[in-house]
């Protein structure tokens, strides 16, 4: 009997751990160890946003000194590469960010000295990408 609670056991130990693992290395840097009791829906949401939730562009003749610099927006968690680091090797995901976003209005950031922008998209814009893409 306890060789079956304790296969019973290994089963559901890794049936939770390759849920946990089968979910991408930011979305569990972002959540943490709750992750495991974030519905998938949600985390279906997270994924679609970080996709469509932002956009970088070259800034071409436009005067950006007055953006803030993304560069200096610190990660949500701890173990998230910079902003520069993660786009220098194409690994950005601007949820791990305290990126300022609005409901209804576009947030741009420059790039350092670039010649990009980041823009954060508003809550509604993205809604509607969101529900444009299902």
């Amino acid at each position: 009997m306890k060789s079956l609670y304790l296969f019973a056991f290994s089963i559901f130990l890794t049936v939770s751990v390759t849920a946990q693992s089968d979910q991408p290395q930011w979305l569990q840097s972002l959540f943490g160890e709750q992750i495991e009791s974030v519905s998938q829906e949600k985390l279906n949401y997270y994924l679609l946003a970080d996709q469509l939730g932002y956009a970088i562009v070259d800034a071409g003749e436009k005067d950006i000194s007055s953006y803030p610099d993304a560069y200096s927006v610190p990660a949500k968690a701890q173990g998230v590469p910079s902003v520069e680091e993660a786009i220098d090797t194409d690994d950005f995901h601007f949820l791990c960010y305290q990126f300022v976003s609005k409901h209804k209005e576009t947030v741009h950031y420059r790039l350092g000295d670039t010649g990009k922008i980041l823009i954060i998209y508003s809550y509604t814009y993205l809604a509607q990408k969101i529900e444009n893409a299902q």
